[in-house]
């Protein structure tokens, strides 16, 4: 059995269908992937400025006197 023009026009349809879904597909994986390393990135970041602030609050809330230490550094 042979095809007929409309079963072709038919298939060329979905085709080109297939295509354009998958050209959007890709393009949404890109961007996807862009937030996900901006993500991992910045993640890295936060837990950096997370540890800085960790130490200057163990630092305050020991009574730790630095002025003083200064002071007496300069006095030497």
């Amino acid at each position: 059995m042979a095809m007929t023009v409309e079963d072709e026009d038919y298939l060329f349809g979905c085709m080109e269908r297939i295509m354009e879904e998958t050209h959007e597909n890709n393009i949404m994986l890109h961007q996807i992937c862009d937030v996900i390393n901006f993500h991992h990135t910045r993640h890295n970041r936060e837990n950096e400025d997370d540890f800085i602030r960790n130490v200057l609050a163990n630092l305050l809330s020991s009574g730790i006197d630095i002025r003083g230490f200064l002071e007496r550094r300069n006095n030497k």
